[in-house]
């Protein structure tokens, strides 16, 4: 069955693995193309913001030309004032181009040019006006008509129409890049939404068939340990009427109704007596066993007084302690309430407790105390055995567990003493726990709850 689920959690785990795997690749091609598109976008930004700059200046510079024929025709410096601006500026703006550019060589490369070219003509505005200032308006005219102005000109509109259009087809290539990369992008997602619903839906599957045979396994166990537990049941109510027939005989002996005996045959019969109750309270502990796991133990409650209970159980048990050579004590709160309980089963688990502080202890005391504590009464049974390991005081409650000493080993038993005990106390809504320390000894307590307080 372990193996079973273990292929389950590997089945889920991998399922979840791959999953996790698939979204993790779904995140980051989509964060990369992302990246990308923002690069795209940014590119054309800056192609775009060069552009404008670059037709922006040109429309200066030809308003500068302008202004500086105005001036050879009429002599009058108001119309310097777009020249003397563009000369003014000329440096800031292309620092200012170079920076939107900064990232594409060959734009800036052109910036460099245009510059250059943009500073000679310039440099031949200021010529062509020096001359008019100096020589004379005819001067100034002839050095005009020889051309020089116009093919710079024309040259700074030639580089600008060339960037223009190199500009203008990096921009088609990025807003293509932009189009593959968000159709890249979807493609990408959806082939990878049909893989993890495959996944899914694989995963899912096996899983549920793994677990319907774990179902299926897990049913055919239960019907295993039912016919198991059935089996113990009704051997053990078979076992009664004879164990119960063989008890008698042999009381019937040893008080010698059936004749005198001597001492070696009653020692013999007194351990022959002894086995038969450890087997009658082993059939009795089963059969317990069997009404608790199946939910049919029922309580039989009643006001009852706990420190009648304990003096039954004391009265029970003192010979078999005296016997051992144990002392068997008693420190009981003569203020306890009644309270409702099952007395049998209370009786029961007292003997339980008692029974196993009288078989683990060799010398000593063994105590049982009453108390009382808040809306709780207190019961404990402290012995001077051997104590338990602290490994083991979680495991001493449990069905068909024992403690890992050797003296444990050797007393024997299957376990259901103390497992009974708890399953009792827990149906009187109370709670049972063990405190011990090697070698000096353990106290196992209860407490059960006073449903009505003490009144005055």
């Amino acid at each position: 069955m372990t193996n079973q689920w273990k292929k389950i959690e590997k089945y889920a785990y991998l399922g979840i693995a791959i999953s996790l795997i698939i979204i993790v690749a779904i995140s980051s091609i989509s964060y990369q193309s992302l990246i990308r598109v923002q690069n795209d976008f940014n590119s054309i930004n800056s192609t775009r913001k060069v552009l404008l700059n670059l037709s922006y200046f040109l429309s200066s510079l030809k308003d500068a030309e302008m202004g500086q024929r105005g001036f050879l025709l009429t002599g009058q410096e108001r119309y310097l004032e777009q020249y003397k601006y563009v000369e003014n500026v000329v440096k800031s703006h292309f620092e200012s181009l170079r920076i939107i550019a900064h990232d594409n060589i060959v734009q800036q490369t052109k910036i460099d040019r245009f510059e250059y070219l943009v500073e000679e003509k310039l440099q031949e505005l200021q010529k062509l006006i020096s001359l008019q200032k100096d020589k004379g308006q005819e001067v100034a005219k002839e050095a005009m008509l020889t051309g020089t102005g116009k093919q710079i000109m024309e040259g700074i509109q030639m580089l600008v129409m060339e960037m223009d259009q190199e500009d203008r087809n990096l921009l088609d290539q990025h807003s293509k890049s932009i189009t593959a990369r968000i159709k890249l992008d979807v493609l990408a997602k959806m082939v990878a939404m049909i893989i993890l619903f495959i996944t899914a839906i694989l995963t899912i599957s096996r899983i549920s068939y793994l677990f319907r045979i774990y179902k299926e396994a897990m049913k055919k166990q239960m019907e295993l340990v039912n016919m198991k537990s059935d089996f113990v049941a009704n051997v053990s109510h078979e076992l009664r009427t004879p164990l119960k027939a063989i008890k008698e005989s042999i009381s019937i002996v040893l008080d010698g109704s059936a004749g005198h005996i001597n001492d070696e045959q009653n020692k013999f019969l007194t351990v022959s007596k002894r086995n038969v109750d450890r087997l009658a309270k082993l059939i009795d502990d089963f059969l317990d066993f069997k009404k608790l796991i199946a939910g049919k133990m029922k309580l039989n409650e009643c006001n009852s007084d706990m420190n009648e209970v304990v003096k039954e159980v004391y009265e029970l048990l003192i010979q078999p302690a005296k016997e051992k050579g144990l002392s068997l004590t008693m420190r009981l709160d003569n203020q306890l309430p009644m309270i409702k309980l099952d007395r049998d089963k209370i009786i029961q688990v007292l003997i339980n407790i008692v029974s196993n502080a009288i078989k683990f202890t060799e010398r000593g005391v063994i105590t049982i105390t009453t108390s009382t504590k808040g809306n709780a009464l207190y019961v404990s049974v402290q012995d001077t055995g051997q104590g338990i390991a602290e490994k083991d005081l979680s495991i001493i409650f449990n069905r068909f567990e024992q403690g890992s000493s050797t003296e444990s080993k050797k007393a024997g038993g299957v376990g259901l003493g103390l497992a009974i005990s708890k399953d009792i106390i827990q149906l009187h809504k109370g709670k049972i726990w063990a405190e011990s320390e090697l070698v000096k000894g353990t106290t196992v307590w209860f407490l059960l709850p006073i449903i009505e307080r003490r009144k005055g």
